[in-house]
C-alpha cells in the first residue's frame, strides 16, 4: 500500500519511460514525508506531498520535472477528498490537479 519500500521502483519507472511527471495515491506518509519521497526523486526532478489530513493511510504526491517550473497553489477544499494543485510557469499556463476519492468514501462524499 505505502510508497516506503517502493521508491526505488517508481524513480526507476520514471526514468525508464522517460516521464516529466508522475502522480501517486495512497504514499501513506505523514505531513513530514520522509526519505522515501527524496529517494524516488530522479536528478532534476522535485516532490510535492499532501498527507491526508486525518487519520491513516492516503496521502497525493506528484514528482515533477524542475525545468517545468512547478508552484503550488492552493487546491479546492472538497470533503474527504485529497488533493494537490500545481501551475507550471512556461509560455503556456498549464494547471495539474490531481484529486483523490478514498473507494471507502465515495459512498458518504459524493451526492
Amino acid at each position: 500500500r505505502s510508497v516506503v519500500n517502493k521508491a526505488p521502483l517508481v524513480r526507476d519507472l520514471i526514468l525508464d519511460e522517460e516521464a516529466d511527471l508522475a502522480f501517486i495515491t495512497e504514499t501513506w506518509l505523514g505531513p513530514e514525508g520522509g526519505v522515501p519521497l527524496s529517494e524516488m526523486c530522479p536528478d532534476g526532478f522535485r516532490v510535492e506531498h499532501q498527507p491526508r489530513a486525518q487519520g491513516r493511510g492516503g496521502g497525493v504526491a506528484v514528482i515533477i520535472r524542475e525545468s517545468l517550473k512547478p508552484r503550488r497553489i492552493p487546491a479546492p477544499k472538497v470533503v474527504r477528498c485529497e488533493s494537490l494543485l500545481l501551475r507550471l510557469d512556461s509560455r503556456v499556463q498549464v494547471g495539474l490537479l490531481l484529486t483523490y476519492l478514498p473507494p471507502s468514501r465515495v459512498a458518504t462524499a459524493l451526492p
